[in-house]
Parts: C-alpha cells; sequence; structure tokens
C-alpha cells in the first residue's frame, strides 16, 4: 500500500473548498443526511402544493398525500451524491425500488407495471434536467485556484491570495446552493406533475 493509493479527499466528496470537517469526524456523513432530508422535504412539499389546488384549506393542506415508500424513496435517492450515468443509475434504481418494496411491505400494494414505467420515466427526466442545468452552472464555477486567480487579476490587479482564496470560497458555496435550489425545485415539479397525471 502507498499514499498514492488513497483518496485523500475522500473525506470531503472530493471537495476541500466546499466542505471542511475540521474534527473528522462528520465529512460527508452530515451532507448526505441533510440531503436525504432534502429529498423528503420536496416530497412534502409537493404534497402541500396538490393538496392546496384540489382545494383543500387550512389544517387539511398540511396533510402528506404521498405513500411511505415514496417518502422513502425520495429520501434514499436524495442521499446518493455526484453526478453522471453511474450516481443517476442508482438514483433511479435506489428510488423506484424502495418505493415499491416500502409499499409492498406496508399496505400490500401489487405491483402495476404501468406505475414503475412512469415512476422510471419521471425519474430518467428529473435526472437529465439535473444534468443539464448542473452542467450548464458547472460551466461558470472556477476550476481551481489559479484559473480563479488569472481571471479575478484581471478585473482587480492589486488582489492579495487569501482574498482571491475567500473569493473563491464564496463563489463556490454560493454556486454549490443554486444548485440545491435549483434539484429541490425540479424534484418539487416534477412531483407535483406525476401526482397530477394520476
Amino acid at each position: 500500500m502507498q499514499l498514492t493509493d488513497k483518496n485523500l479527499y475522500s473525506y470531503c466528496d472530493n471537495n476541500p473548498i466546499m466542505y471542511v470537517d475540521c474534527s473528522g469526524h462528520l465529512g460527508v456523513i452530515a451532507g448526505t443526511a441533510l440531503k436525504g432530508f432534502f429529498g423528503g422535504l420536496s416530497t412534502y412539499v409537493s404534497d402541500v402544493v396538490n393538496n392546496y389546488i384540489e382545494g383543500e384549506r387550512g389544517i387539511a393542506v398540511l396533510k402528506p398525500r404521498s405513500s411511505a415508500g415514496e417518502y422513502v424513496s425520495s429520501i434514499l435517492s436524495g442521499m446518493i451524491p455526484g453526478t453522471g450515468l453511474k450516481n443517476s443509475f442508482a438514483r433511479i434504481v435506489t428510488g423506484v425500488g424502495s418505493k415499491y418494496t416500502v409499499n409492498y411491505f406496508f399496505d400490500k400494494d401489487n405491483f402495476d407495471l404501468s406505475e414503475i414505467g412512469s415512476d422510471v420515466l419521471f425519474s430518467v427526466i428529473g435526472e437529465s434536467l439535473d444534468t443539464i442545468i448542473f452542467n450548464k452552472i458547472d460551466k461558470s464555477i472556477p476550476k481551481n485556484y489559479s484559473s480563479f486567480k488569472y481571471q479575478v487579476s484581471q478585473v482587480i490587479p492589486n488582489i492579495s491570495p487569501s482574498q482571491v482564496k475567500n473569493m473563491l470560497h464564496i463563489v463556490n458555496k454560493s454556486v454549490n446552493k443554486v444548485l440545491n435550489i435549483v434539484g429541490f425545485i425540479n424534484s418539487v415539479t416534477l412531483n407535483f406533475i406525476q401526482e397530477q397525471m394520476r
């Protein structure tokens, strides 16, 4: 075993600029749990929107409509990080598989192939939209310190290295937040459309 055999940045999901784990105890786990939370939240928000559109008012608008399987699906698939075909496939299989497994276990629902096909189709559409949006935004993100320093020094000639580092951190953090918000909106919208089509 060599030092070069190890991924020195696995603790921060290969992104030491965006993710910091000073204690060495949280790392990616907290971020993954948070992503799962927002996955479940997107399902709940689409439930509330659907309730409101269908005329529910007062406390009734807050009642969840989705099955336990749909919540488990959105939480688990939300916890799978990254882009690309492999991660998209993992999210689709995990999401659809967990939904029908949980629904069968709790509700003894039969497997309806047309509904499974619809879920897979909407998952593929959602993953495709996320990938397109991510790639468009990703092109605007500085790839490394040197290229960012060059771009910034064209506008601010006397900028210090620590100022460049701080600006890079702020830019990456802001872009990451935008990506999370866009992904959340995309998820809520697709959940809403799929619910309306049922």
